[in-house]
C-alpha cells in the first residue's frame, strides 16, 4: 500500500496536469482572440530597444495563423 504523502502527490500531480490542460483548451482547439491584431499594434522591437512600449507602423505587419 502506497503511503499518503504518495498518493497526495499524484493527485496533486494529475490535478495540475488537468488544470493545464483545460487552461489551453482555447489554444489547442485553435479559437482566436476577438480581434485579429495579435499584440495590439504594439512594436516588439523597440520595447527592447528603447524600454517602453511604442505603438507600431501599420506598414510593418505579418500575417500568422489568422492574426496580423
Amino acid at each position: 500500500m502506497k503511503s499518503p504523502k504518495t498518493i497526495n502527490g499524484i493527485l496533486m500531480s494529475f490535478s495540475f496536469v488537468l488544470l493545464l490542460l483545460t487552461g489551453f483548451g482555447s489554444i489547442a482547439f485553435g479559437k482566436l482572440p476577438a480581434d485579429d491584431v495579435a499584440i495590439k499594434g504594439y512594436d516588439t522591437v523597440a520595447y527592447f530597444q528603447d524600454g517602453k512600449a511604442l505603438i507600431g507602423k501599420e506598414s510593418f505587419t505579418f500575417p500568422w495563423h489568422g492574426m496580423t
